[in-house]
């Protein structure tokens, strides 16, 4: 057994009613080239068969477990990833959502790349498709920074899929996924760790396959998603702010994304969201240097949207 067959690989997966496609998943698992893995699974409160699935794959293979997440921690796929982390014994760990698919080279090639570059993670392509992979419908995201990975993923021109990456456990926090955020907590998790200047390379290769289905169509506007999209970009805000590490570049590619989440939940009418909004910005406008752009979204781009609809202007960076 060669060095890169000796390393224990933890693939945690959150499942919630997912009876119709995890079976593909924990195949494309089963099918690894690297074979010294375990997979966790680590389900939300299924109501449907999704245990099912996974115990007749547990039948077929012990490294597969399954756990259920606590009722003392919050619902939702993060706080199922921090579980699976804390149950996890690999040296090192890669998410994995339970409807997509990996490469049967996936993990060979990551620990390949470990090893060649002495890095703490590794990103591979990603490319997406509907039914099934021999119809691929094109990149899920560019991963390739241009020059500062921090200055593109706060821009939006850089985006990393969670299963897309293997970490060494070692670099890993204990809570790793903000468990407050409904979404962009994969987002924030990755630039977090770019702030903590952790070792990576891009490796121009594809070993993940995205199934694109109505849930990921991004069709999802509820107040929880606006207050999510706005809380994610104010947290990385405040930390690179307290370490001294936010440029104009960073803030303007934060602070704007920010603005479309007011806006939006503004344009809907989520007057509960668009207040938690408004008071968080008016605390920007003590650290920020964009002061005349923020006054604008406090005094007439969100009473605008919320009374007439109208203020489109006053979000723009």
């Amino acid at each position: 057994m060669s060095n890169e067959d000796k390393v224990l690989v933890s693939i945690i997966i959150p499942s919630y009613n997912r009876e119709a496609v995890i079976g593909d998943t924990l195949l494309s698992v089963l099918n690894q080239l690297h074979k010294n893995w375990e997979c966790i699974v680590v389900d939300d409160g299924s109501n449907d068969n999704t245990l099912a699935v996974v115990k007749s794959f547990i039948n077929q293979d012990s490294r597969i477990k399954f756990f259920t997440r606590p009722k003392n921690k919050n619902k939702g796929a993060n706080a199922c990833r921090n579980y699976g982390l804390k149950k996890s014994k690999g040296d090192y760990i890669n998410w994995l959502d339970s409807d997509d698919v990996l490469a049967e080279d996936h993990i060979s090639k990551h620990i390949n790349c470990h090893k060649q570059m002495n890095i703490q993670a590794s990103v591979s392509l990603v490319n997406t498709f509907h039914e099934s992979t021999s119809h691929l419908l094109g990149l899920w995201a560019n991963p390739f920074p241009d020059t500062d990975v921090i200055d593109d993923m706060c821009r939006g021109k850089v985006s990393w899929q969670t299963a897309s990456i293997i970490w060494r456990r070692e670099v890993l926090p204990e809570v790793s996924f903000n468990e407050d955020l409904q979404s962009a907590q994969e987002w924030t998790f990755h630039i977090e760790q770019m702030i903590r200047r952790i070792t990576f390379k891009v490796f121009n290769e594809t070993t993940v396959y995205v199934r694109r289905h109505e849930e990921r169509t991004g069709k999802d506007f509820s107040p929880k998603k606006y207050r999510s999209m706005f809380m994610s970009r104010y947290l990385i805000f405040k930390t690179l702010y307290s370490s001294g590490k936010l440029s104009t570049l960073r803030e303007k590619g934060l602070l704007k994304r920010m603005a479309q989440a007011s806006k939006g939940a503004a344009r809907a009418r989520y007057y509960t969201t668009s207040f938690i909004h408004w008071r968080t910005w008016i605390v920007l406008l003590f650290y920020s240097q964009l002061t005349i752009k923020i006054l604008g979204i406090l005094l007439f781009g969100i009473p605008l949207y919320l009374i007439l609809g109208k203020g489109e202007r006053f979000f723009k960076f």
